[in-house]
């Protein structure tokens, strides 16, 4: 299957991985500009070491987002800890649409802390949400 990986950092990274592992086709990864100074996204470091295409914008709503994803012609979008807001018509733009991968038993822990709350709160269970984003 031919995919796309949305997303940022380590969380997003080990998705890369674990659908590289599966041997996937990942025809190009989207993850959000790095503010100067800051060090490299994970992400970015992992796709551009295996020589993957890597597309970075300001925002996922601006039209050369949904081009760049167009050129991909992807089977599925996988979206990974993704910060930037990506709308309906980015989501469905590959030809099977795109799924959201959230690490945490939703909808108890939302947003970017997914992983800490869990955690900091001493709970003993907790796991990953595949969902399709709307």
């Amino acid at each position: 299957m031919r995919i796309a990986i949305i997303g940022q950092q380590d969380f997003a990274k080990a998705v890369l991985e674990g659908f590289v592992k599966r041997g996937e086709e990942v025809a190009g990864v989207f993850c959000a500009p790095e503010k100067p100074g800051a060090k490299p996204d994970p992400l970015r470091a992992a796709a551009e070491e295996r020589g993957l295409k890597v597309l970075q914008f300001k925002s996922l709503r601006v039209p050369e987002a949904h081009d760049a994803l167009k050129e991909l012609r992807v089977d599925l979008g996988i979206m990974a800890y993704v910060l930037q807001f990506a709308p309906d018509s980015f989501t469905r733009i590959p030809r099977l649409g795109t799924i959201q991968y959230h690490p945490s038993l939703l909808p108890k822990y939302r947003g970017p802390s997914s992983i800490n709350w869990p955690i900091i709160r001493g709970d003993t269970r907790t796991g990953l949400t595949i969902f399709r984003p709307n």
